[in-house]
């Protein structure tokens, strides 16, 4: 530290703080050297006070060992007294003092055999020459008699602790070092040892799977233990190997060595000759056993055990809840299989083995109880769906056409169908992934199994509505099953086909229940549903109305002035209108079902029912009509005879012919001779003109391409051809009239006058004067004209 340069360069102050700071240093510095001073002090003496100890021990050794001498020096040697017995025999009995603390030291298996053997001979040979003891005053019968049923016990249990260490082990090395410590001990043969081995295998399994051990830690042990025993008796052969090392002469475990690891060299000798009696005391065969043989006892051994575990493997497969469960076991047993087992012929023979057909019964038992479950859950969630809130088919301010309320579903259904559907889907891929990795001949039963099952669930859903049918609102739960049907129908096809797998029959089957289930829940929701509308209609008023001509006023039409052929002045009057009763009742039909969304899903067989329906009770209101229908008034016949065939052209019912013949027979012969022709006429084109209406109730509606040519001018100059009936709708206005007015030429228009002027007369000429007919056209509103038609309207209405 430069000072001068400091004392220049810097202020007064901050020499100062330098100051402080150099002098705390210092300080701390003294303290640190004060205290590393003290510690070494105390190390010091404590080392002068163990040097001088030594010192003092050192001189005691020392006088002493001049003590030994001085004694060795004077003293004179006397050889001890000759004992009639041998030296080896003393030699031994003092190493089995030695070993026989050592049993009781749990090492490891083959080095508690070792000892357990070397002593057994020692005492064997110590007990032979026990006579020679006694001769020489030493009693050691009593003694040896202690160590030889201590050594007998310790031989059983050390065999039972090595026989269940084997069954708990599959390491190979370990497992080879127990069987030859066995083979030692047992003096058993490479056989043998591979029967012992598997029975404390079997042992093992069989106790694990009674503490609720998992299916797949079975067949791991089962694995392991096949792949442990190609490895210490097929080609690994390392039984052989340890057998050769431990019958070598010389071998021991290190730890029996410690016994003479303090004495003479005698006793070393004597201990070596005895090891090496150990080492060649194993006679059997050491030669490796065939590939044949070990095959042959591993597939034996798996069968047994398959055998003894069948009850406990099926008991366990009971466990399993769902199909995916089952699955997902499968995938993990095909990872276990999927390398081959050493020592089997086939995987596939040991999966039979193991399993059988329990997996396979599970499978089966739980895909009838899943689908049942599918089954109630979409009976519920049918019933809570809002089916019988249907939208409309054509909404008033609908952004866009709906293709799923066109098809007759509601959106609640369908995501109820959806939804029991993918869980029907999941079955489906689990049975798949079953028959693609599993192992049984007849996994392809699961398909067999899973169409009977969908096949058994279609059947119970279209047979038991029958049996569940209410005896109160009956139309609602109709159409709640026939948009069931429909939305199966529909909607999910191709997963109900899925399920019959490649089985036509069945999936012909199943469509056919489905859509005749559909028809059939239709037919009977139209058949409530036309009792509930004659019920509410009138037409069983119509006998009463017709059999007084002052009601039938209430009835009358417009009708059609009609010029007979022969004259130009004669006309007689046809009608060209279906009476308004029966016009109400067959507008209330099509309205309501165009309501409920079911209309335009008839089927031909479902038309065909509701079109006979219908004609039978429009047959038997007919029928009573014209019994009852006033004689002497031609105008209620004529609409009664027009309303008896219109219908028959409508639904071809012959009990409508029947009613027809019943009011031909009331008019006079030459009435009903001039009627017939133009009245049949009109009839057909009033059906042709109402198909729009009511084309849906007929099985085989007439329908016109266009208006027909070569009607008379009466007809086209009629203004109402459907009955005038109150709080109808009325039309939107046009608002392009107005410019295609404006658009007509000139022309045109002339010729449109003239064309009027012309035709005016001759409509004057056929209007009625003071008729009955022009009181019917008040009371209904009817004008005889165009031009009164146009007066109905303001001339400012086509133009807004």
């Amino acid at each position: 530290m430069d000072v001068e340069r400091l004392m220049r360069d810097l202020t007064i102050d901050q020499l100062q703080n330098i100051q402080e700071s150099l002098s705390k240093q210092t300080e701390e510095k003294r303290e640190e050297l004060r205290k590393m001073v003290g510690r070494r002090y105390r190390d010091v003496l404590d080392a002068s006070k163990t040097v001088k100890r030594l010192t003092e021990v050192a001189g005691e050794l020392a006088v002493k060992m001049e003590t030994i001498r001085t004694v060795t020096k004077t003293a004179t040697w006397t050889p001890p007294p000759k004992l009639p017995v041998k030296t080896e025999t003393i030699i031994r009995y003092g190493l089995l003092q030695k070993l026989v603390p050592l049993l009781n030291d749990k090492t490891d298996g083959l080095s508690d055999v070792f000892a357990l053997v070397l002593a057994e001979n020692l005492h064997r040979g110590v007990s032979i020459e026990a006579a020679d003891f006694a001769s020489a005053g030493v009693v050691l019968a009593s003694p040896l008699k202690s160590i030889g049923q201590l050594l007998i016990q310790h031989r059983l249990s050390l065999l039972d602790r090595l026989q269940h260490t084997l069954g708990d082990d599959t390491d190979w090395q370990s497992v080879s070092g127990l069987l030859v410590a066995i083979a030692l001990l047992k003096q058993y043969s490479l056989e043998e040892l591979l029967e012992v081995y598997l029975r404390a295998r079997k042992a093992h399994i069989a106790k694990t799977l009674e503490n609720c051990s998992t299916l797949l830690s079975v067949i791991e042990e089962m694995k392991k233990t096949v792949e442990c025993v190609d490895d210490v008796f097929g080609r690994g052969a390392a039984i052989c190997s340890a057998l050769a090392v431990v019958t070598e002469p010389g071998w021991c475990p290190d730890q029996i060595m410690t016994v003479v690891q303090f004495q003479v060299s005698d006793y070393s000798k004597q201990l070596r000759a005895e090891i090496a009696r150990v080492n060649g005391s194993y006679s059997k065969s050491k030669a490796q056993l065939s590939e044949e043989f070990v095959e042959k006892q591993a597939t034996a051994w798996i069968e047994a055990l398959c055998g003894s575990l069948e009850t406990r493997l099926r008991s366990m497969a009971s466990f399993f809840e769902k199909t995916a469960d089952i699955v997902d076991f499968v995938v993990a047993v095909d990872d276990i299989f999927g390398t081959p087992w050493p020592c089997v012929a086939s995987n596939s023979a040991v999966y039979n083995q193991l399993f059988g057909s329990s997996l396979l019964d599970r499978f089966k038992a739980l895909t009838k109880i899943e689908v049942s479950a599918l089954e109630r859950q979409l009976r519920e969630k049918a019933v809570h769906a809002s089916m019988t809130n249907q939208p409309s088919l054509f909404q008033r301010r609908g952004t866009r056409f709906d293709a799923l309320i066109a098809s007759g579903v509601s959106q609640e259904l369908h995501d109820a169908i959806e939804g029991v559907f993918e869980v029907l889907s999941g079955i489906i891929a689990s049975t798949s992934k079953y028959v693609s990795i599993g192992k049984e001949a007849d996994k392809d039963s699961l398909q067999t199994t899973l169409a009977e099952a969908a096949l058994d669930l279609t059947k119970r859903l279209t047979e038991e509505a029958e049996r569940e049918a209410p005896e109160g609102d009956v139309r609602n739960f109709w159409l709640t099953r026939f948009r069931l049907f429909l939305a199966l129908v529909q909607h999910e096809p191709a997963v109900l086909c899925q399920c019959m797998g490649r089985n036509t029959e069945a999936i012909i089957g199943c469509n056919k229940l489905l859509h005749t289930a559909a028809e059939k829940s239709l037919c009977n929701f139209m058949d409530a549903f036309i009792a509930e509308t004659v019920a509410q209609s009138k037409i069983s008023l119509m006998p009463e109305y017709v059999a007084s001509p002052v009601k039938f006023l209430d009835l009358a039409q417009e009708v059609e002035k009609h010029k007979l052929a022969e004259t130009d002045a004669t006309t007689i009057e046809i009608p060209t209108q279906l009476s308004r009763f029966y016009f109400a009742f067959l507008y209330s039909i099509c309205a309501k079902t165009n309501t409920y969304a079911v209309a335009h899903l008839f089927t031909r067989n479902v038309t065909t029912h509701v079109s006979k329906v219908l004609g039978q009770i429009l047959a038997k209101s007919l029928i009573e009509a014209a019994t009852k229908a006033a004689t002497d008034v031609p105008m209620i016949l004529a609409q009664v005879l027009f309303d008896a065939k219109t219908l028959f052209f409508m639904f071809m019912d012959p009990g409508l012919l029947e009613a027809v013949k019943i009011v031909e027979e009331k008019l006079d012969p030459i009435n009903r001779a001039v009627l017939v022709e133009p009245l049949t006429k009109n009839a057909k084109l009033y059906v042709q003109r109402t198909t729009m209406l009511f084309g849906q109730l007929q099985v085989e509606p007439i329908t016109a391409s266009g208006q027909p040519a070569d009607l008379p001018d009466s007809y086209t100059s009629l203004i109402d051809i459907t009955p005038f009936i109150t709080n109808i709708p009325r039309l939107p206005l046009i608002p392009g009239m107005s410019v295609i007015e404006q658009q007509t030429s000139p022309e045109d228009a002339k010729r449109k006058k003239k064309a009027a002027a012309r035709q005016a007369p001759k409509n004057e000429g056929t209007l009625p004067h003071a008729s009955s007919d022009a009181v019917i056209g008040s009371l209904l509103g009817a004008k005889q004209n165009i031009s009164s038609l146009y007066d109905k309207f303001s001339t400012n209405w086509f133009k807004n």
